[in-house]
C-alpha cells in the first residue's frame, strides 16, 4: 500500500505535483483494525437506538472497546485479561498518530453515540438512574470504557481535546452515575485555560458541587480543585464561581468546620516529700488547654465533632485493626485534608472573595499549630502549611522585594558599614512591619523543622514527610521574598539549606520520570492524582528534587542580597573618602583610588568580619561541594540552576564590578525629591 500526497503551488513542475510514499505494515494494520473499528461501532450504535442488543453483540463491543484502549496506549502486548479500565498512556507523543486515527476513522464519533443511544429516544432501552442496578453493570462498564477510550485520546492532544469539548453539553448529563464521565471532563479541561474559560459556567459548578453533597468523597472536592487553576495559574472567574457557591449557606453542610475550643485536662503532677523524696501518689490538676476540633454532619444530619489529634490518633493507632470507627474517623481525615487543598486553590493568587470569607476560621494561630503537631500525618500537615502560604503570607500588604537596588541616595549611603548597619539602614514599610510580628512563629517553625531535617536525614525515605518538606520550604521560600527575613537570617538560613542540598537520595531519578519542576510542581501532581490515580514511585521521587530546585531559587535570592550588600560596602568606601560635609577633598590628588582598592578587596578575602558571606562558614567549600554534587544529578532543571550558581560563585568580583556600573547616585536635592515622588506612585499604583 503507499500513501499519495498532492501538493499545490503557483508554479509546479509535473513531476512534483505528487509524490507516492512507502507506508510500513504496522500503520496499514492501524488504519485496517481503526476502520473495521468503526464499522462495528456504527452497526452496534443503530441497534441500541432502536433495541436492546444480545448478551453475544454486548460481549462483543465490551471486548472491541477494551481492544480500543490498549490499541490507542500502543499497549496490545498487555491485552492479557487484565482491567482495561487501569490502563494508562505512558508516551503520549508515540500514540499520536493512533489518537489522530480514533477521530478520523470516526471511532470518537461512535463511542458518543453508544454513550448516547441506549438512554435517548422516545422509548429508552435504559435510564441513567437505572446504572446503579446491579442488573445494568454489563452496561455500566460500557460506558466506562467509552470514557476511558475519550480520556486516552484526548491527552496531549489539542485537536481531539476540541472535539471531545463539543460535546460537553452531552457529558455534563451523565455526571454523577459512576460511568467515569466526571473524570473525562476533568481530564479534557485540566491545563487547558480556553476550554475552562469557555465551559465552565454557575451550572457546571453546582452540577460538581452537588457531587459532592451527594458521595461525600475526597476525589469530588478535586474535581472542584482542577477547576481553579490551570498551568499552576489561577483562573479568577472559577474561583469566584467556587466560593459563591461552595461557601454558601446551604453548602455548609458538605463541608467540615474547624474550630479552637477550650477544654479541660487532667494533669498528674510528681510532688516530693519534706525529706526530698518522691510521693506515694501524684497530685492531680485539672488544666484548661486549646485544642483545634472537627465539626461535620453525618449520613444522618446528626452533627459530629472530634478533635483533630484524636482523629489522627484513631487512624494511626487502628488501622490494622480496620474498626468501623476507625474508617470513618480516616474517612473524616482525608475528606478534610482534600478540602484543604480545595481551600487553599481557591486563595490562590490573592482571590479575596475566599480569603476573606475562611481566614477569620482559618487564622493564623490555627493554621500554625497544625502544621507543628507531630500527631497530625505529614499530607495533612503539608496542607495546611499550603493554606498557610496561599489565604495569610501571600495577600496585602506584601510584595515581593527587589534585592538589588541600583538608584541611592547619596545622603544616606553610611561612611562605615557592617552587617547589622546594612540592615539598620534598609527602607522599612509601616503597613509591613506592623503585620511581621504575626508571622514571628510561623518563620520560626520553619526554621526549626528545616534544622530537624538536616539533623534526621533518614526522613528522606518518607514519601509523605517529603510532600511536608516541599511545602515548608515553599513556604520559607515566599516570605523571604516578601521580606520577613533580615541578611543576618537568610546567612543563618543557609547553612541549613546547603545542608539540606547535600543529601543524595538512594534512588537516582530516572529521565522518565523527570517533569518540569516549577513552583506549581505540586499542584500537577495533585491533579495527576485526581485523573490518573495510578502514580509511578520515580514521580514521587522528585519531590526530593523539586525541594533541592525551591532551595536554588532561595540561594539566588539570597545572592542577589549579598550583592546589594557589597554595592552598599563599595559606595561606604568611596564615601568615606569624603569630608565629613559629604563634598569631594578639594586636594590636588583627589581619590586614594589604591586605598579604595585595598578597602574593596577586603569585602572578599574571608576575613573574619567578612566570612559570613561564604555563606557556609567554611570559606565557600561546602557551597561549591554541593552544588558540584548537584551538577551531577539526572535532573536537568536542577543541573541548570546549579551551574548558574556555580557561574556566580567563581565570578563574584566581575558580577560585583558590572553592578556597580549600573547604580545610579542621586546627589542633588531636586534629584532626590524626583527619586521619592516617584518611589511613592509606584508604590500606590502597586495598591
Amino acid at each position: 500500500m503507499v500513501v499519495i500526497k498532492v501538493g499545490c503551488a503557483q508554479i509546479k513542475d509535473d513531476r512534483e505535483a505528487f509524490a507516492i510514499v512507502p507506508v510500513s505494515p504496522q500503520e496499514v494494520r492501524d488504519l485496517d483494525f481503526a476502520n473495521d473499528a468503526s464499522k462495528v461501532l456504527a452497526e452496534i450504535a443503530q441497534k441500541l437506538e432502536k433495541e436492546s442488543i444480545t448478551q453475544n453483540e454486548r460481549r462483543v463491543l465490551t471486548q472491541l472497546l477494551s481492544d480500543l484502549i490498549y490499541f490507542v496506549t500502543m499497549q496490545e502486548s498487555h491485552n492479557t485479561g487484565g482491567d482495561p479500565l487501569k490502563v494508562e498512556m505512558l508516551k503520549s507523543k508515540e500514540c499520536r498518530e493512533r489518537q489522530k486515527l480514533l477521530r478520523e476513522q470516526n471511532i470518537l464519533k461512535q463511542v458518543f453515540q453508544i454513550l448516547k443511544a441506549p438512554f435517548s429516544g422516545n422509548g429508552p432501552v435504559i435510564e441513567m438512574e437505572e446504572l446503579a442496578n446491579q442488573r445494568h453493570a454489563p452496561f455500566r462498564q460500557i460506558c466506562k470504557l467509552c470514557y476511558h477510550i475519550l480520556r486516552l485520546s484526548q491527552q496531549d492532544y489539542r485537536k481531539n481535546q476540541e472535539y471531545i469539548a463539543k460535546h460537553f453539553a452531552f457529558m455534563q448529563k451523565q455526571i454523577g452515575y459512576d460511568v467515569l464521565a466526571e473524570e473525562t471532563i476533568t481530564a479534557l479541561l485540566n491545563n487547558n485555560r480556553k476550554l475552562l474559560e469557555a465551559h465552565i459556567t454557575k451550572q457546571e459548578i453546582e452540577t460538581f458541587v452537588s457531587l459532592v453533597r451527594r458521595n461525600r468523597k475526597p476525589r469530588f472536592l478535586d474535581y472542584l480543585y482542577v477547576l481553579c487553576v490551570s498551568n499552576g495559574s489561577a483562573i479568577p472567574a472559577t474561583q469566584d464561581l467556587i466560593c459563591n457557591c461552595l461557601l454558601s449557606d446551604e453548602n455548609q453542610d458538605i463541608l467540615i468546620e474547624t474550630r479552637m475550643e477550650k477544654t479541660q485536662m487532667e494533669v498528674e503532677m510528681e510532688v516530693e516529700n519534706p525529706d526530698g523524696t518522691a510521693a506515694s501518689e501524684p497530685i492531680v490538676t485539672i488544666e484548661e488547654v486549646e485544642e483545634v476540633v472537627l465539626v461535620w454532619e453525618d449520613a444522618e444530619h446528626h452533627q459530629k465533632q472530634k478533635s483533630i489529634e484524636e482523629l489522627a490518633k484513631c487512624v494511626t493507632e487502628h488501622r490494622h485493626m480496620a474498626g468501623l470507627d476507625s474508617l470513618e474517623d480516616a474517612g473524616i481525615i482525608e475528606y478534610y485534608r482534600h478540602q484543604l487543598d480545595l481551600f487553599s486553590h481557591m486563595c490562590l493568587e490573592r482571590q479575596y472573595l475566599a480569603i476573606n470569607k475562611l481566614s477569620p476560621q482559618l487564622h493564623i494561630d490555627l493554621i500554625l499549630r497544625c502544621m507543628s503537631d507531630d500527631v497530625l500525618p505529614f499530607d495533612l500537615r503539608a496542607s495546611f502549611c499550603r493554606l498557610m502560604l496561599h489565604m495569610h503570607v501571600d495577600r496585602d500588604p506584601q510584595e515581593i522585594i527587589k534585592p538589588v537596588k541600583y538608584a541611592r541616595l547619596w545622603s544616606e549611603i553610611p561612611t562605615a558599614i557592617s552587617i547589622e548597619d546594612y540592615e539598620s539602614n534598609v527602607s522599612k514599610d509601616p503597613e509591613k512591619e506592623k503585620v511581621k510580628p504575626r508571622f514571628s512563629q510561623t518563620i520560626m517553625f520553619v526554621e526549626d523543622y528545616l534544622t530537624k531535617v538536616v539533623e534526621e536525614k533518614w526522613s528522606f525515605s518518607d514519601m509523605k514527610q517529603n510532600k511536608l518538606t516541599f511545602e515548608v520550604v515553599n513556604l520559607a521560600k515566599q516570605l523571604i521574598y516578601f521580606g520577613f527575613y533580615s541578611f543576618s537570617d537568610l546567612l543563618r538560613l543557609t547553612k541549613t539549606l546547603l545542608s539540606i542540598l547535600d543529601y543524595v537520595p538512594e534512588k537516582h531519578i530516572t529521565p522518565v520520570a523527570m517533569a518540569t519542576a516549577t513552583g506549581e510542581d505540586q499542584d500537577k501532581s495533585m491533579i495527576s492524582e485526581v485523573i490518573s490515580p495510578k502514580k509511578s514511585e520515580e514521580e514521587v521521587d522528585t519531590v526530593v528534587m523539586d525541594t533541592k530546585l525551591k532551595i536554588i531559587e532561595i540561594l539566588k535570592f539570597i545572592l542577589d542580597v549579598r550583592l546589594d550588600y557589597r554595592i552598599t560596602c563599595l559606595l561606604s568606601i568611596f564615601k568615606h573618602e569624603f569630608d565629613e560635609n559629604n563634598s569631594i577633598k578639594d586636594t590636588d590628588n583627589g581619590l586614594d583610588l589604591e586605598a579604595i582598592s585595598t578597602h574593596a578587596e577586603g569585602i572578599f578575602d574571608g576575613s573574619a568580619e567578612t566570612q559570613d558571606l561564604d555563606l557556609d562558614g567554611q570559606g565557600g567549600k561546602m557551597f561549591l561541594r554541593v552544588l558540584l554534587n548537584l551538577v551531577m544529578h539526572n535532573y536537568p532543571t536542577l543541573v541548570s540552576g546549579a551551574l548558574q550558581l556555580l557561574f556566580r560563585h567563581f565570578s563574584q568580583r566581575q558580577e560585583v564590578l558590572q553592578a556597580f556600573k549600573q547604580v545610579q547616585l542621586l546627589l542633588t536635592s531636586s534629584d532626590v525629591e524626583n527619586y521619592k515622588q516617584i518611589k511613592t506612585d509606584l508604590d500606590e499604583r502597586q495598591l
